[in-house]
């Protein structure tokens, strides 16, 4: 059975294939996923995330550690071109809810970690979305593969499966048309299309925080990890990064693949993408 949820912006979908389930484990599952969407969605007022960017410090929680810790990783393997300290270039442009502008300080390394709390120095604001809900989802899967063999996490079409599915890749350009096919076995894929979702003028959210300009060589990116989290973290990342930054993440983080379509017409795939 198939149950669906808007939530986070989108539509989110849990099928489980196994003959029996409880329903009090989907109950238990949105719950988590809308306990996590109050507590950091930057598009909401007054919750941990938007009190700590206006406060500049707040008590320092495991989640909120963990979350922290994955967007430094990112930067890190990125080489900068991925930074959670984003979010006031996201506000000024008109893609969030603040109506005062905020200060452009961008550099993740004046987040402040002590044993108990978490401080942002130099006026920086920090935001979650790029990869935040795909953390949550990580931990509904896990949740339920403690319980069930055979079910599928559908996320606004990002998709993770416990078990095996056939997943073909949609050309968001030509209706019933498909870059590829991937066959996931207990992984997740994620995909990042900023031309399909630009917000003001003709820039989108996919920023290149080294020119501070939307990234426009890149047309689609698919991204399948065992780990949601960093499928669609590295989505983002391979969004704006150069060519030469994409191979060398490609070799470097362990079972990572990846298929990019770029402006030109020219594509980079890895691991098991195959075309049509």
């Amino acid at each position: 059975m198939k149950y669906s949820r808007n939530l986070l912006w989108t539509r989110c979908s849990i099928e489980i294939l196994d003959c029996d389930f409880s329903m009090k484990d989907i109950e238990t599952s949105f719950a988590l996923i809308e306990n996590f969407e109050k507590n950091y969605s930057r598009f909401l007022r007054w919750n941990i995330l938007s009190k700590l960017n206006k406060e500049k410090k707040h008590s320092l929680t495991k989640e909120l550690k963990v979350l922290i810790e994955i967007g430094v990783k990112l930067w890190d393997i990125s080489k900068g071109y991925f930074d959670i300290t984003i979010l006031p270039y996201l506000e000024n442009a008109g893609y969030g809810i603040e109506q005062e502008r905020l200060e452009e300080n961008i550099w993740y390394k004046h987040i402040i970690l002590s044993e108990s709390e978490v401080q942002l120095e130099n006026s920086v604001s920090i935001e979650f979305w790029a990869y935040g809900k795909w953390y949550i989802l990580d931990r509904v899967y896990n949740y339920l593969r403690e319980k069930y063999a055979h079910f599928i996490l559908d996320f606004g079409g990002d998709i993770k499966v416990m078990w095996k599915r056939e997943i073909h890749l949609e050309n968001p350009w030509e209706d019933k048309k498909y870059y590829g096919v991937i066959e996931l076995e207990n992984a997740s894929i994620a995909s990042s299309n900023g031309l399909k979702r630009k917000f003001w003028n003709e820039e989108h959210h996919l920023i290149n925080i080294k020119n501070w300009k939307s990234s426009n060589d890149v047309y689609t990116v698919f991204c399948c990890h065992s780990k949601w989290v960093f499928a669609d973290g590295f989505a983002t990342v391979l969004s704006v990064s150069p060519k030469k930054v994409t191979q060398d993440i490609l070799k470097r983080v362990p079972w990572l693949e990846a298929l990019i379509v770029y402006a030109d017409g020219s594509q980079l795939r890895s691991g098991r993408f195959i075309s049509l």
